[in-house]
């Protein structure tokens, strides 16, 4: 059977939504194409919801959450639902159990990381939405071998069998404390960017996984590896193909440093 694609996305600053910007252009765009228009589904992972234990949505409406502060009033007035249907909570249940993999289930809403993509992929609520949260695995401190984080996304394989999208959210440099509103965009972030690409279009899991000391411009790309940490689930959920297809869909930046690289696995 045909294993639906996994993706990695940029979802960049929550006002972005509000904005004419390429990246938005491209989600739209995205959504247009056969791998959602085929789909069945769904699991949208966002580093905005972090939990010791993976936990997934329950059953139900999901609506957004305005998890931020200090951007334009009209920000706030942007709203966002998907249904979460029975037997989607039913199959990625079952594929976790499978896996061996420890769960909650929990009435969950959409984090900004999460509805301002879908609000752009899946405007109209089309496809039944899953959360699942990112958990907290050996990898998740800054400077650790983040391995585990592939090896759970091959655990998530069997989603992509049932034609339900992984959408692992999260952005291709993340630090905040280096973004502008009028600066240029720095030389670590374009080095970094591109040496991120040259490894994804390389299926090079171990250096990816070990970005830390493979690539000296990852501390500053990302103090944190919260927003790195998706893309490794979404690698891993096809990194088992001997020809797994890695493809860079979309590069841009916004606030200066905030990249948007965005990748297809299949």
């Amino acid at each position: 059977m045909h294993k639906t694609a996994s993706l990695f996305l940029s979802h960049g600053a929550p006002n972005r939504i509000l904005k004419t910007h390429p990246a938005n252009d491209f989600l739209k765009n995205l959504a247009t194409t056969d791998l959602f228009t085929k789909a069945k589904a769904i699991v949208i992972m966002s580093p905005h919801w972090i939990t010791k234990q993976l936990s997934i949505s329950a059953t139900g409406t999901l609506s957004s959450i305005n998890d931020f502060g200090g951007f334009e009033p009209e920000l706030y007035q942007q709203q966002y639902q998907a249904e979460q249907a029975q037997w989607l909570t039913d199959a990625v249940s079952n594929v976790l159990s499978n896996g061996k993999i420890d769960f909650s289930t929990v009435k969950q809403g959409l984090d900004h990381g999460a509805w301002t993509v879908l609000k752009l992929i899946n405007p109209n609520g089309q496809l039944p939405v899953l959360a699942m949260s990112l958990p907290v695995l050996t990898g998740f401190n800054p400077g650790e071998n983040m391995s585990a984080y592939i090896q759970l996304g091959e655990k998530l394989s069997a989603l992509a069998e049932q034609g339900i999208i992984f959408i692992g959210s999260g952005s291709a440099t993340h630090n905040l404390s280096r973004l502008s509103l009028n600066g240029k965009t720095s030389s670590w972030a374009v080095e970094f960017s591109e040496w991120l690409q040259q490894q994804v279009a390389e299926n090079n899991l171990t250096a990816l996984a070990s970005a830390y000391l493979s690539n000296s411009h990852m501390q500053k790309a990302h103090p944190r590896p919260d927003h790195y940490l998706p893309l490794l689930i979404a690698t891993g959920i096809h990194s088992s193909k001997k020809n797994m297809q890695s493809k860079l869909l979309h590069d841009s930046y916004e606030y200066a440093n905030l990249n948007n690289s965005s990748f297809i696995f299949s």
